[in-house]
C-alpha cells in the first residue's frame, strides 16, 4: 500500500514531469517553496519505483539526500525511514556514518531506529562497510552492538 502525501495533487504532477525531463532544479524549487519533506519522500519513491536508469536514479537520490532535514525526535522525524531507504539504495557507507554518529550523542533512540532500519534494508556487505567506518569509542560503543549482531 502506498503512503499518501500531502500536497500531492498540487505538486505530484510537477515532480513527475521534473523527474521525466531530468530537471532536478525543479525538484529543488518545489521543495524550496513548500519545505514539505513528504514531497522529498514522494520524489524518492517515484524514482525508485519507476524504470529510470541506475545512474540517473543514483543521481536523483544523491541530489535529494542533502535536502532532507536532519532527523530529530522533537520533530518525530517521519522521514527517518525514507532516509534509511535512500542511503541503503545508494549503498555508500561513507554517507551513513556521519548521520549515524551525529545522532548518537543527541538522540540515542532515534540512532537505534535508524540503525535498525539500515539493518532491515541493507545488504550484508553494505552493513559491514558501515560498521568498518564507524569510529571506535565509548560514545558509539553501544550502537556498534547493533552492527555486531547482524
Amino acid at each position: 500500500m502506498r503512503a499518501t502525501y500531502p500536497k500531492l495533487t498540487v505538486y505530484g504532477q510537477a515532480i513527475g514531469i521534473a523527474l521525466e525531463s531530468h530537471r532536478l532544479d525543479i525538484l529543488d524549487r518545489i521543495y524550496g517553496l513548500t519545505h514539505d519533506v513528504s514531497l522529498l519522500s514522494y520524489s524518492m519513491e517515484a524514482v525508485l519505483d519507476t524504470g529510470f536508469s541506475l545512474s540517473y536514479r543514483d543521481q536523483v537520490l544523491s541530489f535529494l539526500l542533502p535536502l532532507f532535514p536532519p532527523p530529530t525526535s522533537l520533530s518525530k522525524s517521519p522521514h527517518i525511514h525514507a532516509l534509511a531507504r535512500l542511503l541503503v539504495t545508494l549503498n555508500k557507507p561513507s554517507l551513513v556514518v556521519p548521520l549515524l554518529t551525529s545522532l548518537i550523542p543527541k538522540d540515542r533512540l532515534l540512532a537505534y531506529q535508524f540503525a535498525f532500519d539500515l539493518v532491515e534494508g541493507g545488504a550484508r556487505d553494505f552493513l559491514q562497510g558501515v560498521k568498518a567506518e564507524l569510529p571506535e569509542g565509548k560514545e558509539v560503543g553501544t550502537v556498534l552492538y547493533i552492527w555486531a549482531v547482524n
